[in-house]
């Protein structure tokens, strides 16, 4: 799970951070430990977690990352992360830390994006800065402004050092069977790994779904909750005109609309 690790330097500095953060940050980390170090994902395990990262504060957080690795070996982890992209900091923890990652851009149509994130952000009393235009008063839920740093960030600041292995991929492609499995080939190859043993004995995952009630999250809301479908009103995924979820008739950026372009979206 998301484990918000390159938040800070170190384990200290990290628990200051989930004690005045807004939502489940730290659930990811605790379920992540709770099921590694002590083997299972149950309320009393994440309360053994916590005394764990008490016990661990002087510890950097890379060097927690790379005990959960020990632990979860010979597997390897896969760690998602769709908050470091938003921080330059932590992607520059993250380059340090491990250096020798393989790293996979999951992208989406910037539309399509936008009118997910937007209609749930809309039940939310909550919205973080990231996704809001202050450009305009009130400030306007506007989730192109996160795609297009996300995606920035990454480019600038991540990909040069990971060049060699780096791979981009469109989360549109997973949604035919057809280009589902190609595209899981070439992810598997780029890894080193094999597909068709993968689709053929696929192991449980441990992180699937909701986690104990001590530490229920630890992902995005769309992998865990029902999220409420877009209107139908609001169009199909597009780059040009105005933007169904926003009330002043603006449209995708011009700096979004290229970058979406050069990803291959229309």
């Amino acid at each position: 799970p998301e484990t918000n690790l390159f938040c800070a330097d170190d384990v200290g500095a990290l628990l200051e951070i989930f004690e005045i953060s807004q939502g489940a940050n730290a659930d990811g980390l605790l379920r992540a430990l709770a099921e590694l170090e002590f083997g299972a994902q149950t309320d009393a395990n994440v309360a053994l977690a916590r005394e764990w990262l008490a016990a661990h504060k002087d510890w950097t957080t890379s060097a927690v990352l790379a005990h959960l690795a020990a632990r979860a070996a010979p597997r390897r982890l896969v760690l998602p992360d769709t908050d470091a992209v938003l921080r330059i900091a932590d992607l520059k923890r993250l380059q340090r830390g491990f250096a020798d990652a393989a790293i996979i851009q999951l992208v989406r149509h910037p539309w399509t994006q936008g009118a997910l994130l937007a209609h749930w952000l809309a039940e939310r009393l909550f919205v973080a800065a990231d996704f809001r235009d202050f450009s305009v008063m009130p400030a306007a839920v506007d989730p192109q402004i996160a795609w297009y740093r996300t995606q920035r960030n990454l480019e600038m600041f991540l990909q040069p050092a990971y060049a060699a292995r780096w791979q981009r991929v469109q989360i549109e492609t997973f949604d035919d069977a057809a280009t589902a499995a190609e595209a899981l080939s070439a992810l598997c190859a780029g890894l080193g790994l094999d597909a068709a043993a993968l689709v053929e004995a696929p192991v449980p995952w441990s992180f699937a779904g909701f986690g104990p009630p001590a530490a229920a999250y630890g992902f995005e809301p769309e992998l865990l909750e029902v999220l409420p479908p877009v209107p139908d009103a609001w169009g199909a995924a597009r780059l040009a005109g105005p933007l169904s979820w926003r009330r002043d008739g603006k449209a995708l950026a011009a700096e979004v609309i290229e970058l979406a372009e050069r990803y291959g979206y229309r």
